[in-house]
């Protein structure tokens, strides 16, 4: 600990290839679907919108996994192993 710094090229292809995934989708969505709607308007906000969320939900899991807030740190005082009664040896 701490953790060792990351080739920016690691963090960021996949940050690059999802997101251009995405907008293709969302592109193609958006141009193809509804088109024989009365409601296309409303038909193309949902395909965007709905790509931009998932686009979403799959960015906040990557990027809380490049800077965890939590890590454990375990000393020396706290490890401690239990036996069969439940009482500590700690090292």
């Amino acid at each position: 600990w701490p953790p060792k710094p990351t080739n920016m090229t690691s963090v960021a292809m996949p940050l690059i290839v999802v997101t251009a995934f995405f907008a293709a989708v969302a592109l193609i969505g958006f141009f193809f679907a509804g088109r024989n709607s009365d409601d296309r308007g409303l038909v193309r906000t949902m395909v965007v919108l709905t790509c931009f969320c998932m686009w979403l939900f799959w960015l906040m899991p990557y990027l809380a996994q490049l800077n965890p807030y939590v890590a454990p740190i375990l000393s020396s005082e706290t490890a401690c192993v239990y036996d069969d009664n439940g009482v500590p040896t700690c090292s």
